[in-house]
């Protein structure tokens, strides 16, 4: 799973937000978001990690691209990768650079309305 989560939320909610994923998730890559919202550098992180078994692998990027590029260089085929946007378009535009490299993308790559995330979700995702 690929997870940064805003800092503007109570310690509470982060933790809870973590342990609702424990059932379902056996490799995590946390990372700050851009916009820490009152959060020291690596706080949210730090806090996620805690929460996480230690028998669990985990990784802190420093950032949504460094997460991405993370798991996506160690994908297997039949793998699912959880990801958890901020900013859908841009993890979307990432998404699109690492499995097109080097391709230019376009408007129409990365640029999406609600409806038309959920209508090519199972694509995409």
């Amino acid at each position: 799973m690929v997870i940064g989560l805003p800092g503007a939320r109570r310690d509470d909610d982060l933790k809870a937000t973590i342990a609702a994923t424990l059932l379902y998730v056996n490799r995590y890559v946390l990372h700050d978001l851009l916009y820490r919202r009152g959060r020291a550098a690596g706080e949210v992180s730090r806090l996620l990690h805690q929460q996480i078994p230690a028998d669990r692998p985990v990784q802190l990027a420093e950032g949504q691209r460094q997460a991405l590029a993370e798991v996506w260089s160690t994908l297997q085929p039949g793998e699912w990768i959880i990801i958890i946007a901020d900013e859908v378009n841009d993890i979307r535009a990432i998404l699109h650079d690492l499995e097109n490299p080097g391709q230019q993308q376009t408007k129409d790559d990365c640029d999406f309305s609600a409806a038309s995330i959920a209508a090519t979700e199972a694509h995409v995702w």
